[in-house]
């Protein structure tokens, strides 16, 4: 729909617009919900401060809990991984 539609929409048929800008809003919002997921799994808060297993360990729980299937990992790290590497460790995971 070209814009001159969608406003003539808004003056013509308020009601009609009312229901098509909550739809969007409520779309907007729930994108929003699923990036915020999408970026805290690719590097969840706490990362740098507890390591690489302690993350894997903490996501593992949660996937577990939000899928209702039992996920027991058992995570060794050399100290000598470089962060980048444990980070994309993590993204594998």
């Amino acid at each position: 729909m070209r814009n001159w539609a969608r406003r003539a929409r808004l003056v013509d048929e308020p009601e009609v617009a009312e229901t098509h800008i909550e739809e969007a809003e409520h779309l907007i919002d729930g994108l929003r919900r699923e990036l915020t997921g999408l970026i805290e799994e690719l590097r969840p808060m706490g990362f740098d401060e507890e390591g690489l297993a302690a993350a894997v360990h903490t996501y593992c729980q949660d996937w577990s809990r939000q899928n209702g299937v039992t996920l027991d990992a058992d995570i060794r790290v050399d100290a000598g991984l470089e962060r980048a590497t444990q980070q994309a460790l993590f993204r594998i995971v």
